[in-house]
């Protein structure tokens, strides 16, 4: 039977078979709460992060169509510049507006370059979302992982198909030894972890290869959905990785009961939270990447995660 895991500090010792590592951290955006919305200069700093993503696509030579999600993005930036009361968009459409733009921005940078082997996969996430469509929330979740490991210098290949299908949701080498991922985003509800392992390892043992979820844990990490006040951003920080490190450790009786333990070795927690900081009036978009190992020490996986999650921590510091 496969041995337990266990959130913990970086710092902290590890115990013989319960063990997890602290990946990274991201800021996406940030906001002035001395206001109702953000300030101008801040829709001003993001109009000009999503611009930004747009000429590099389009340098890579990636058709983005009409109405893509960045284009979607600078129009409700310019509204909310606007000194037209009447047509500016909710507080909660600039939220959104924000987070998306830092993500999209994110995956952009790091995927996106000419004849790159994620072109196709960077334009079905940016292109208009059609009715009948998968929920884009995987699609980015899978390609913002994958940048993360290439930001971490980490060679990463792309998903098979960028949609959910049979295939893997993206391949990370770490010295010729190849990482399946296969990617879900959670609901607040104890199926939906159940349903996105059975999905991972249905598709890691299709693909023929065995690897790690990764798990978008914001629902079930947030339950409140309000933003959640601190005293400082390490204080924002530290809260986010201690929720993402609980939702592990109640996670991890239906982790080790139901993965695959041929296919399924490690999970990746991530979670995306605001955060208000009283003493400076900032609201920071933070996502806290956590990754637990699912095997016991002597399984030769386990001294592999380690390293991995290794390489992801000196990225983020």
């Amino acid at each position: 039977m496969a041995a337990s895991s266990k959130t913990k500090d970086s710092k902290a010792p590890a115990s013989p078979d319960r063990k997890a590592q602290l990946a990274g951290e991201t800021v996406d955006a940030r906001k002035s709460l001395s206001e109702p919305e953000f300030s101008k200069s801040d829709y001003t700093l993001l109009r000009v992060q999503a611009l930004n993503a747009a000429g590099i696509i389009d340098a890579a030579g990636i058709e983005r169509g009409k109405a893509d999600r960045l284009s979607r993005a600078v129009a409700t930036l310019d509204a909310l510049l606007s000194d037209d009361a009447s047509k500016k968009p909710s507080e909660s459409a600039s939220y959104l507006t924000g987070l998306e733009v830092g993500r999209l921005s994110m995956i952009v940078a790091s995927l996106a370059q000419p004849r790159g082997k994620f072109n196709k996969h960077v334009r079905t996430l940016v292109s208009p979302e059609e009715p009948a469509s998968p929920g884009l929330a995987d699609c980015a979740l899978r390609l913002q992982f994958l940048a993360l490991c290439r930001d971490a210098k980490f060679k990463v290949e792309p998903p098979a198909e960028l949609t959910p299908g049979e295939g893997h949701d993206g391949v990370v080498e770490l010295d010729r030894w190849r990482i399946g991922i296969a990617a879900a985003t959670l609901d607040a509800s104890d199926e939906s972890l159940e349903k996105a392992i059975e999905t991972g390892n249905a598709r890691l043992k299709h693909a023929r290869l065995p690897g790690i979820l990764v798990l978008d844990a914001t629902a079930p990490c947030w339950p409140e959905r309000k933003i959640i006040r601190v005293a400082a951003d390490r204080d924002a920080a530290g809260e986010i990785h201690r929720r993402a490190d609980a939702f592990l450790e109640r996670s991890l009786d239906t982790l080790d009961r139901l993965t695959d333990s041929d296919f399924v070795f490690g999970v990746v927690a991530i979670a995306t939270i605001p955060t208000f900081n009283v003493a400076r009036g900032l609201v920071a978009f933070s996502s806290s990447v956590r990754l637990a190992i699912l095997r016991a020490d002597t399984d030769p996986r386990a001294a592999q995660m380690e390293r991995f999650a290794a390489g992801l921590r000196r990225d983020r510091h």
